[in-house]
């Protein structure tokens, strides 16, 4: 799967990439406490995680859209910096509007992953720098590092504590090492060379919408489905989950963790099937014959009578359940010409973040009821949906090979005619 033969562009952006992933995941797990020892009200506190998510989903998009213009790199940096600079106003300031000032940058998340531009301009990136075939490796390997990363950051989250250091004090602690992440990621990507751009490109004389021009219909109703896989994914989330738990069967603190640590680790092994499976099966059979079987086990949760196979079943749905990513991340990236990846990317990002966004305020109304588990069998049947959906758009697809020049103009034929 792992190719130690990748220029360096691909291990500098790997790199950077880990780095990210480090300091965002420490930060998700201070935030919530961080505003709340500021005064924040539960309420408030949740507001500011919508206004971040809102916050992700508008640049995502909008860097998407001028990355191909203004260089992807560039706004690599330009979206670091955002990190570094939210991360110092959330250390030092506590002020409400500068606090949401820089929530809305969209450089900070609840999540411990990243869901602003920096991923889209990653992936659309790695995709300039590697072959097609080595695509859904390499974003396996991308998927990794940053789950990786997030762990790693989660568990430097404790380090102030351990140093004696309690409450505010320990929080702006880890939001001060979360900017010295960030200028240090800043050293990485000063380092990445051209070859991350796209070709330059003479226009067809079109109007270009998003930053899309060939592929904008496909890629607007693939980001529809991405959209609704997300809220989907937002009324079962970890915290959602051992709440049930705690709730219908008074699981322990101890056996929630030891279940979502269990979890976490089969999800990152799993992904070291996912090229092999693509290779093998074609991205759209990988991606919807993993997804659904994990989408119809989530739904068997509610049913089980003990914390034992609730548990067992929860855990086993993770080894399947994430392996539709890199085949989706490098299906989308080879469907689009090179300067309509970025915009493409950035779209699909924004989506799910969005999808992510609003799912709390529904997650509420049916969790009204949590011993029913009614929002894992929600969760669950709305993913299924979304799998046969894009089954149908995309079955029969084939990942392009070597080709470089007008994937998109073949796909576009073969899927969605122009607009």
């Amino acid at each position: 799967m792992f190719g130690w033969g990748w220029p360096r562009p691909v291990w500098l952006l790997l790199l950077a990439a880990g780095l990210r992933h480090v300091a965002l995941g420490a930060v998700a797990v201070v935030l919530g406490l961080h505003l709340s020892a500021l005064g924040f009200e539960p309420v408030a506190v949740g507001g500011v995680f919508t206004v971040m998510l809102a916050g992700g989903a508008a640049s995502s998009a909008l860097f998407g859209l001028l990355a191909d213009r203004l260089g992807r790199r560039r706004l690599l940096m330009v979206a670091t910096l955002a990190l570094v600079v939210a991360s110092l106003v959330f250390a030092i300031s506590s002020l409400p509007a500068l606090l949401l000032a820089a929530a809305l940058v969209g450089a900070l998340g609840p999540t411990g992953y990243d869901t602003g531009p920096a991923l889209s301009l990653e992936q659309a990136a790695l995709a300039e720098a590697t072959r097609a075939e080595q695509r859904t490796g390499l974003l396996a390997a991308h998927t990794l590092v940053s789950m990786l990363g997030s762990g790693i950051g989660a568990l430097a989250a404790s380090a102030p504590e351990s140093l004696g250091m309690t409450g505010s004090d320990a929080y702006r602690t880890v939001f001060l090492g979360a900017a010295a992440i960030g200028l240090l990621l800043l050293a990485v990507l000063s380092r990445l060379p051209a070859t991350i751009e796209p070709p330059p490109r003479v226009q067809a004389g079109g109007l270009s919408l998003l930053g899309l021009h060939r592929s904008r219909r496909l890629i607007l109703t693939l980001s529809a489905l991405f959209a609704v896989d997300a809220f989907a994914g937002g009324l079962a989330v970890q915290s959602a989950v051992a709440y049930w738990f705690a709730e219908k069967f008074g699981a322990s603190t101890a056996t929630l963790g030891m279940m979502f640590s269990l979890a976490q680790f089969l999800m990152a092994g799993s992904l070291l099937l996912a090229a092999p499976l693509t290779r093998r099966f074609g991205p759209v059979n990988t991606m919807v014959f993993t997804h659904l079987p994990a989408n119809l086990i989530l739904m068997l949760v509610p049913l089980m009578p003990s914390v034992e196979l609730a548990a067992t079943l929860f855990v086993i749905r993770h080894l399947t359940a994430t392996l539709d990513v890199p085949p989706c991340q490098a299906l989308l990236l080879s469907l689009v010409e090179p300067d309509e990846r970025a915009a493409a990317a950035g779209l699909a990002a924004a989506a799910r973040t969005a999808g992510s966004a609003i799912a709390p305020a529904a997650a509420g109304l049916v969790w009204s009821n949590p011993v029913s588990g009614l929002a894992l069998v929600a969760a669950g049947l709305l993913k299924s949906v979304y799998d046969l959906a894009l089954f149908a758009l995309l079955r029969g697809l084939r990942m392009p090979g070597e080709r470089r020049v007008e994937p998109a103009k073949e796909s576009q034929s073969t899927l969605l005619p122009g607009d």
